[in-house]
């Protein structure tokens, strides 16, 4: 049986923010949400953050202290995903990636989020007997992605996976079992939850090509994601630490 928790999740105005906070109220928990959006109508307690700056990210976590006393779980889903753009590309056409301001901006932004909301969190999580982290980043911060997705039926790429994304994510992996190895005697227990394919309104040539590919012929549906993370919230198994776990319906098997 699980006890009532207080359960931090950034990025809580996405869209797996969203449907990870209504399963959890719907179980009885207590939701505090930060997202950078002004706020939405909520259920929840809902703080305003830019997680890029230390200092917002230190003096919200100060205010929702102050209240809470204690928080059980963080899940962190806050992450910016540029587009890559005619605008952005090198204009050789054998490097056709985004240009290194884009790069470094993307970069900088998304791993500046996860290790402000980190290393704000951890004076008040190592006072605590026992806390908990859920990273979500993505397959693609282990695997690269597969061009072959984009490409329509005459072969021409219609959108390329930015290779910032990829980089911001694959250091989600190390983080979880750095913050495992030295702080899990503590009580501290940290996973990084890869999925792959949850994607809104896919093109037609998206879906087909990767139904060719794919081991289940289809792409990630939401709840999947959302029964796993919210699984992993409320767990007890605290043995299960400093790992990533795909959810990726065997693309990685491959």
């Amino acid at each position: 049986m699980n006890f009532k928790k207080n359960i931090l999740i950034t990025g809580s105005q996405g869209m797996i923010g969203k449907n990870i906070i209504n399963d959890l109220l719907n179980k009885g928990h207590k939701v505090i949400g930060i997202d950078i959006n002004d706020k939405a109508n909520t259920d929840f307690d809902y703080y305003q953050c830019n997680l890029i700056s230390t200092e917002d990210t230190v003096q919200v976590l100060k205010k929702i202290f102050s209240k809470y006393k204690k928080l059980d779980c963080l899940i962190h889903l806050a992450g910016i995903d540029y587009k890559l753009e005619k605008s952005n590309k090198c204009l050789d056409d054998f490097l056709n990636i985004s240009k290194p301001s884009i790069v470094m901006e993307s970069i900088n932004s998304n791993i500046s989020m996860v290790y402000n909301i980190i290393y704000s969190l951890m004076p008040y999580f190592l006072k605590q007997e026992k806390s908990k982290i859920i990273l979500a980043g993505s397959l693609y911060g282990s695997i690269s992605p597969n061009p072959n997705l984009y490409l329509d039926k005459n072969g021409e790429k219609f959108f390329q996976k930015p290779i910032e994304y990829s980089i911001s994510k694959s250091v989600f992996p190390i983080l979880a079992k750095y913050l495992c190895a030295h702080y899990g005697h503590k009580g501290l227990v940290v996973n990084n939850v890869e999925p792959h394919a949850i994607i809104d309104e896919p093109k037609e040539d998206f879906l087909k090509n990767f139904e060719k590919i794919s081991p289940m012929k289809r792409t990630c549906k939401v709840n999947e994601i959302v029964d796993f993370i919210s699984y992993l919230s409320l767990s007890e198994c605290d043995y299960l630490n400093g790992q990533t776990i795909k959810i990726d319906g065997g693309w990685s098997s491959l």
